[in-house]
């Protein structure tokens, strides 16, 4: 069996885990987001293969320096055979499993929840549950798959994590553009959707240093300090959420 994979850092920080993780990059995603700041992730190019044998060494062979490892991307979903076949064998070296994933995908997710391999999921929420909002922000709609669908497969995995959140430790991520999420009100509408898990919900500004859409690159990031007012202002509206920046 072989994998698309991007790259692997032998120490990640990753927020669920005291020590540090083995971070894997699995190439390919089904999300065109014009912000993305790891275009070069986005196809399963040749170059990228690897056979999952050599991956399972790399586990192997990092597992005293990390008590977990963290599969991000690209959207590590899209490989599913190679993620289950992965996340077995960090699960029988000992360590920890977390998943990074837009939450397109939740045939895949189901698969893990399972097995038990998963301990950390961190699903990144690119904005309000509205087609065209949702489009604009993704750009993943295709003939075959419309942004109802895309929409629908994130409901199911949303409620696959709100039975396993009492196992899994659940993060949403949202990642503020400019024009995309930065207003209120949207990410209002997203506090409505996830007010009732255990989870923190982060906010974050994007990086425009390198992004799929060259454009995104001549918008300015959200200072930190109007971070911190979205989140004073989410906060108030929704005691209940835990909300960093």
């Amino acid at each position: 069996m072989q994998a698309y994979m991007g790259g692997i850092v032998p120490t990640y920080s990753v927020d669920w885990k005291k020590n540090s993780s083995m971070a894997i990059f699995l190439a390919g995603c089904d999300f065109n987001c014009p912000y993305c700041n790891t275009p070069e992730l986005i196809d399963f190019k040749e170059e990228y293969l690897i056979d999952v044998l050599s991956l399972k060494r790399e586990i192997t062979n990092n597992s005293n320096n990390a008590d977990s490892v963290f599969f991000t991307g690209g959207e590590p979903c899209l490989q599913r055979q190679a993620l289950l076949a992965l996340a077995r064998h960090s699960k029988n070296a000992g360590l920890g499993v977390g998943l990074s994933t837009n939450g397109s995908n939740p045939k895949t997710i189901k698969s893990l929840l399972n097995e038990d391999l998963l301990d950390y999921v961190e699903l990144d929420l690119k904005t309000e549950f509205e087609e065209k909002s949702f489009e604009k922000a993704t750009r993943s709609k295709n003939f075959f798959n419309p942004t109802s669908q895309i929409l629908q497969s994130l409901y199911e995995t949303m409620k696959l994590l709100r039975v396993a959140n009492r196992k899994v430790k659940l993060t949403f991520k949202t990642t503020i553009v400019p024009g995309l999420n930065d207003d209120i009100e949207t990410l209002q509408r997203i506090a409505n959707r996830i007010g009732d898990y255990d989870a923190v919900w982060k906010l974050r500004s994007f990086d425009n240093e390198k992004t799929l859409d060259k454009d995104y690159q001549e918008k300015t990031p959200v200072p930190k300090e109007n971070l911190l007012v979205l989140k004073e202002k989410l906060e108030t509206q929704n005691p209940n959420l835990i909300i960093e920046t």
